[in-house]
């Protein structure tokens, strides 16, 4: 909780979005998109945006 504490903190946010911010699931964010903030965006991506999202297998082992 902390770490979600100092992030609120450092980003401006309201002090209720820490509590959103440790029960984020792996691939849903918090977003503040002007003064209006999402607490449970998932970003679904298409078949064409992969190979830009996951460049993993393209780093040297």
């Amino acid at each position: 909780m902390a770490e979600a504490e100092a992030t609120v903190s450092r980003l401006g946010l309201p002090s209720w979005t820490a509590e959103h911010i440790v029960r984020l699931r792996r691939g849903i964010a918090l977003w503040k998109v002007g003064e209006v903030i999402y607490p449970g965006v998932q970003h679904l991506l298409v078949e064409a945006e992969r190979h830009l999202c996951f460049s993993s297998g393209s780093m040297p082992t």
